[in-house]
């Protein structure tokens, strides 16, 4: 069997603390093993000095087009049926020239086994826009809402992801399922707020993409009602804009929880998939 992930650095840390150690996966034998690590692009002065988004999230697109982390793994037989070979790339954009490398990295898998793969993506999209700043990825006014352009080019990149995913989900052997972002526990009180709490723009972003994938048969993983648990005790950080806190919002949780919860949700949605499509090639047969 075989499980891809897709995403940015909080797909990597459930890969990083949660699969790893699950799958029980031999770091010495990976391929590409360089592509697990983006530092080429988080040490350029273009991010470190100048903290231009935009060249960040490229950079690590064109990076990731090198080539795909993979690594064996031999999880134990109470965890998952099989062995199994785990892989992951980076994805700032919801939709970009990526994912037909992705595309074409999954069939060709397919054809040797099961083939799992879970997406997500969102935060990093509107990096693609000049006028993005670092500021938009941590702090924003409560009566901030995202440019109807960028909106646009959100919607459309994602309707053309979901549309990719439910193809694939039509090969055999192949099994997509969409992942939401993070979101964590709101102040109370506050003019700002970091746009991956309750009510913020990432978590609509969240609503809308899960709506656009079960229209198109996209199983979906949503945990929001998890991290916002994990992140209940948060607090307002002293010296900060009124409404901010000390809290990582994009990484601050137990990611071995998160894994354990994603893993059973995939398996058990990639069964109901296969079922359905095996199901529907018997009545085109018997049509």
């Amino acid at each position: 069997m075989h499980l891809h992930l897709s995403g940015f650095s909080e797909t990597r840390a459930l890969l990083e603390y949660g699969a790893w150690q699950d799958l029980n996966c031999n770091q010495t034998s990976c391929v590409h093993c360089d592509m697990a690590d983006d530092s080429v692009c988080r040490f350029d002065p273009r991010w470190r000095q100048q903290r231009n988004t935009s060249f960040l999230a490229f950079c690590r697109e064109e990076q990731q087009l090198r080539g795909i982390y993979e690594v064996p793994c031999a999880p134990p037989p109470t965890t998952w049926p099989t062995t199994v070979t785990l892989s992951y790339a980076w994805k700032s954009f919801v939709d970009s020239v990526l994912d037909d490398n992705i595309e074409a990295y999954l069939l060709a898998k397919a054809k040797e086994g099961p083939t799992l793969a879970i997406f997500s993506a969102g935060a990093h999209h509107f990096a693609q826009h000049l006028e993005h700043t670092n500021q938009h990825q941590s702090h924003v006014k409560d009566s901030w809402v995202p440019p109807q352009s960028w909106m646009d080019t959100w919607v459309h990149g994602t309707l053309r992801m979901m549309a990719r995913l439910a193809r694939l989900n039509k090969q055999q052997r192949v099994c997509c399922v969409w992942k939401t972002n993070n979101v964590g526990s709101r102040l109370a009180v506050g003019e700002w707020h970091h746009p991956s709490v309750e009510g913020g723009a990432h978590d609509y972003m969240n609503r809308v993409s899960v709506s656009m994938a079960r229209e198109l048969g996209v199983p979906t993983v949503d945990l929001t009602q998890l991290t916002v648990a994990m992140t209940r005790n948060a607090s307002q950080k002293e010296g900060a804009l009124t409404g901010m806190s000390d809290t990582d919002y994009y990484h601050g949780y137990n990611h071995g929880i998160l894994w354990q919860r994603t893993r059973g949700e995939v398996l058990e949605a990639c069964k109901r998939t296969w079922g359905s499509e095996r199901n529907a090639r018997r009545r085109r047969l018997c049509a």
